[in-house]
């Protein structure tokens, strides 16, 4: 006879809980999801009637006792101790996400309050479940096999992107921390499970990016007890960085790894050359090929040791050395001075003034940008910086820094009027990037009269505008200048940006104090299209050239636009006449786009490929193709669909149907029905394999075969790239008594000492 299920109370609903709890629980027969608990009580009531939950409560003051018996917690993690004791001493069984507590006097008190009440205490370190993290601390027993264990490394990280409903995984007091406490939980306690969970692991080094907030990168040396020695080690954990995502374990007699994601396999390289073996640990009742069996492998868990009334496998108890752990690492923590985001060994004018700090607003913060505003406005020591973000889960390299961070929204002029409050400078960074198209447009256009407008009530000193040299076009040949045509491509962020300068300078006609910077092709670490984008392309040789290369690059280096931004604010001081009402053009010395990506190509050991005029023809006719092209394409849609293999299946499904039946008569004894209708649905075909691409065919040779599968995604840079116009900051650097910090040879090598410390460049 079936036990009856457990009737579930979810407490949070944010990303966690929509993404994976839910669809998890909603698909086992053991749980029945009864109760959904969150102050945003209309966002509960929306998961409530998608899953059919009957209940739904803002805290959990106003859950009835005898109501469950099994509870979630999957809050922000301070909140986690004070929810999961409340909820155990109503006496309900728990489960906490990682991380379960804060510190480990949190954590103990837990532990403390499920054995005082009975009940099961579980937590989330569900990757410690995997059979592969089982299998290798099995293997690692056996020194007379494969040898023994002699150090290791452990490393995970990413460009941070996750969902967040608030700020609250991006600030100390609610989170606890940043990248150690979040992936390091996961990550460190399969070390510590590799090696038995021993207690006592010494933090022998420490060092993490912390500016005074959550760090975003860090790096740790650890020495583990094990078979009565000790075995030391390396981690690292980045929010901000394209990792490895490896675990290594070296032995004696060879080195065992697998991938941080990895749940069944690993490989044994043997030190002696011989072929590298490679183990797997499969149980059927445990696959977990998608991180949703993760999930319903740790609920399995957690239920079995309800019903049999024993710890779970994850229970709290097995997870307070990582928290122990975690707490070690913390208190070697020494947070950085927010002046070394200066570069001490760069001279500048800019000093600190003797008048009171005034304040500015940072819009799109979270962003390339944006964020390197915040941080060397904050180095400079003389401004109060007020961070503005969209976007939580892109915060991850904001949080580090001590800074005023606040959610706003350009669509939304109540949140923007909160931003804007005692600001006496805003620099606007900030444009659409929803994957909405109208919406995204709607942001860069309308957000930005919005922002200005309430920035004019509010009496700012200055607006500073960040816009683009694409305004102009691709097409101009005179050199660019303040005075250039607005005449912008026919692609959404150039055509955006023109339209929201055109309704700025109305606002400034009305009397908003404000200045537009028109920006080159601005790079450096983190930039996505001149970094990134072209790092990638490189290593898969992807073009990156137009006619090798020698039209001018137009570049301009991050850190001397933050320059410029700061000459202006210091000028309007002083000489308000200089900036005020007027367009600035920046850029970086002349430089070619061949002279420009030589040095990361010779970085990567790779060659530049190039376009040429022909195949940039061919990505516009395939991009934007004339009205006999436009019928052409639309033809070839309706013959692919009426001779595609999907209509095929349809009617063949027809035909073997009831409702077939008539015309299956006809096609099986009107003479000659048959074999023309076999012919037109191609039933006389005969099966063929193709093989797939040549691997000996060039990236560029598949491009120049096939254009019209590229140029979408390529027309609009390889204008850039052909744009013979030179950008002339003449004006730029006389009225604001603006000196770029870095040549271009400087900036490059910055960016590619990044590039290698963040794993874009191996």
């Amino acid at each position: 006879m079936m036990e009856k299920p457990l009737r579930v109370l979810v407490v949070g609903c944010g990303a966690i809980t929509r993404m994976f709890h839910l669809p998890v629980l909603g698909g086992m027969e053991d749980f029945q999801l009864s109760g959904l608990v969150d102050f945003q009580i209309k966002e509960a009531e929306k998961l409530a009637r998608q899953y059919q939950v009957p209940q739904v409560y803002r805290e959990i003051g106003e859950v009835p006792d005898g109501a469950f018996d099994a509870a979630i917690v999957a809050t922000p993690p301070s909140s986690h101790a004070p929810i999961t004791v409340a909820l155990l001493k109503k006496g309900l069984h728990v489960f906490v996400e990682k991380p379960m507590a804060l510190n480990t006097q949190e954590a103990e008190t837990m532990t403390a309050a499920a054995q005082e009440s009975g009940k099961i205490l579980a937590a989330g370190y569900f990757r410690r479940l995997f059979p592969v993290t089982r299998l290798l601390a099995e293997l690692l027993k056996d020194p007379q096999r494969w040898g023994e264990v002699t150090g290791f490394h452990a490393e995970e990280g990413s460009f941070f992107d996750w969902p967040s409903v608030t700020m609250g995984s991006m600030r100390k007091a609610s989170a606890g921390g940043g990248v150690v406490i979040d992936t390091g939980s996961h990550l460190l306690g399969q070390v510590l499970a590799f090696f038995g969970t021993p207690q006592n692991t010494q933090v022998l080094e420490y060092h993490d990016d912390s500016f005074g907030g959550v760090e975003a990168d860090a790096r740790i040396r650890l020495a583990i007890p094990f078979h009565g020695k000790t075995v030391e080690g390396t981690v690292r954990l980045s929010r901000i960085a394209s990792l490895k995502n490896q675990f290594v374990v070296e032995t004696t007699r060879g080195t065992f790894s697998l991938a941080t994601n990895e749940r069944e396999k690993a490989t044994f390289t043997p030190c002696d050359g011989s072929p590298d073996v490679a183990i797997a640990a499969v149980w059927k009742k445990e696959k977990s090929p998608t991180v949703f069996d993760a999930f319903r492998r740790e609920m399995e868990d957690w239920r079995d040791a309800i019903r049999e009334n024993r710890p779970a496998f994850l229970s709290g108890e097995s997870g307070l050395e990582t928290v122990r752990l975690i707490d070690r690492c913390y208190a070697l923590q020494t947070p950085g001075d927010v002046s070394t985001l200066w570069d001490a060994t760069k001279e500048t004018e800019i000093r600190p003034t003797e008048s009171p700090k005034k304040r500015v607003l940072v819009t799109g913060a979270t962003g390339f940008i944006g964020c390197r505003v915040v941080e060397r406005f904050l180095a400079v020591g003389d401004y109060d910086v007020r961070a503005m973000v969209h976007n939580a889960g892109k915060a991850g390299r904001l949080a580090r820094l001590d800074v005023e961070i606040v959610e706003a929204d350009l669509q939304n002029p109540p949140t923007l009027e909160k931003a804007v409050a005692g600001c006496d400078y805003v620099i606007h960074c900030a444009y659409g990037t929803a994957l909405d198209r109208k919406a995204a447009l709607a942001a860069t256009t309308q957000g930005t009269t919005s922002l200005a407008r309430i920035a004019h009530r509010a009496g700012v000193q200055l607006f500073l505008h960040l816009s683009t040299q694409a305004v102009h076009g691709t097409a101009l040949k005179e050199p660019i200048t303040p005075t250039s045509p607005i005449s912008p491509d026919r692609y959404d962020y150039a055509r955006a940006k023109a339209d929201a300068e055109r309704r700025l300078h109305r606002e400034m006609a009305a009397g908003l104090r404000a200045v537009i910077f028109r920006l080159g092709n601005v790079f450096g670490p983190f930039s996505p299209p001149w970094t990134l984008r072209a790092a990638a392309s490189l290593k898969s040789g992807v073009p990156i050239l137009f006619e090798e290369g020698k039209t001018p690059s137009n570049t301009l280096f991050v850190d001397n636009l933050v320059q410029a931004c700061v000459c202006a604010l210091r000028t309007v001081e002083t000489k308000p006449e200089k900036v005020v009402g007027k367009t600035f053009v920046l850029a970086d010395d002349p430089i070619s786009w061949h002279d420009f990506y030589a040095p990361m190509a010779d970085a990567l050991g790779v060659e530049m490929e190039s376009v040429d005029a022909s195949l940039l023809a061919a990505f516009h006719r395939a991009a934007y193709p004339s009205l006999v092209g436009k019928m052409a394409g639309l033809w070839a849609d309706c013959k692919d669909i009426l001779t595609g293999e999907e209509l095929k299946r349809f009617a063949i499904r027809v035909l073997t149907s009831k409702i077939g039946k008539p015309v299956y008569w006809v096609f099986y004894n009107v003479p000659g029905v048959r074999p023309t209708l076999r012919k037109i649905l191609g039933l006389n075909r005969p099966d063929r394999f193709y093989p797939s691409d040549d691997a000996s065919v060039s990236t560029l040779e598949k491009i120049r075969r096939h254009p019209e599968a590229y140029a979408a995604d390529m027309v609009n840079l390889f204008d850039i790239y052909a744009c013979p116009a030179v950008a002339d900051d003449s004006q730029t650097r006389e009225l604001l008594d603006y000196t770029p910090l870095y040549t271009p040879a400087e900036a490059m090598e910055k960016t590619l000492a990044w590039c290698r410390d963040s794993g874009v460049i191996e």
